[in-house]
């Protein structure tokens, strides 16, 4: 391929250097402005990385990150693809912070570990942490709790089991997101922030 490009001339050649993969080619390379993988400092250089903090950092990642798409501007017809990485980043956020407060319920331990490590559906998780942690809502309202399921139900009925943001049709060949024509983007970020905000609330009144 490399002598036929040769053939049509450097320019072509230089552009499909840039388009397909090339002999020497590398995905993960460390320079002195690489982002750095443990941005909150806790590891020794040339030491383990210390897990301080990584579960935190991960959840922080995917909602960050599903906030810069909304943030971007309104997604335009050409670019409704973007919805569905958009989703995927938001219910990871929600996944994972479900996962942390559960990690520190009282009743943790390995039978919950292996739980989580089997479960993504964020009802599923909902319901296993009013189960293991019966204390989680005691700061909050009825009203505000009651709020927070709805919204955690709400994305779960679209999206069960992390599975229809990030695939066309489900593990049976249906088609997944069904229910869903339109998506006001900026009313989505608000919700996911809330419930966030929400979860957040849980560790902090019991520290």
């Amino acid at each position: 391929m490399a002598d036929n490009s040769e053939r049509l001339g450097p320019q072509i050649a230089g552009e499909l250097r840039e388009w397909l993969p090339a002999s020497g080619d590398r995905l993960f390379v460390e320079t002195d402005d690489a982002a750095i993988l443990d941005p909150l400092g806790f590891s020794v250089p040339g030491e383990l990385r210390s897990p301080i903090g990584r579960w935190g950092l991960y959840a922080d990642g995917f909602l960050h990150a599903g906030d810069r798409l909304v943030e971007s501007g309104t997604i335009r017809p050409w670019e409704d693809a973007l919805l569905y990485p958009l989703l995927t980043l938001y219910h990871q956020h929600l996944e994972l912070l479900l996962k942390i407060v559960i990690r520190h319920a009282p009743k943790f331990d390995d039978k919950i570990r292996e739980f989580l490590y089997k479960n993504h559906g964020l009802d599923k998780l909902w319901t296993k942490l009013d189960e293991v942690y019966p204390t989680a809502h005691k700061w909050a309202s009825k009203e505000c709790t009651e709020a927070c399921s709805r919204l955690i139900k709400e994305f779960a009925q679209h999206d069960p089991e992390s599975f229809g943001a990030r695939y066309p049709v489900d593990k049976l060949d249906k088609q997944t997101l069904e229910q869903l024509r339109a998506i006001d983007i900026n009313v989505l970020k608000l919700g996911v922030h809330k419930i966030s905000h929400y979860l957040d609330t849980i560790m902090e009144s019991d520290s």
